[in-house]
């Protein structure tokens, strides 16, 4: 599975990308919820959020992947 990230250039001082949208989810077995909607659990992995990463004067957006159980 190949990572995509958008690059979010910060300007006017701002330290940090805007926090997340609170979202009300119901669960749903078999299921997780990435960024609203359901994405189908895959048997033997665990699923890592997508997360901001900051370098120099941007964030990078990293989207939530599969890693395989350790």
């Amino acid at each position: 599975m190949t990572a995509q990230a958008a690059v979010v250039i910060i300007h006017g001082g701002r330290d940090e990308p805007p926090p997340p949208r609170e979202e009300r989810v119901q669960e749903r077995r078999g299921y997780v919820w990435t960024r609203g909607h359901y994405v189908r659990e895959r048997r033997g992995h665990d699923w890592a959020p997508g997360r901001w990463e900051r370098h120099g004067d941007h964030h990078d957006w990293h989207n939530g992947e599969w890693h395989p159980h350790r």
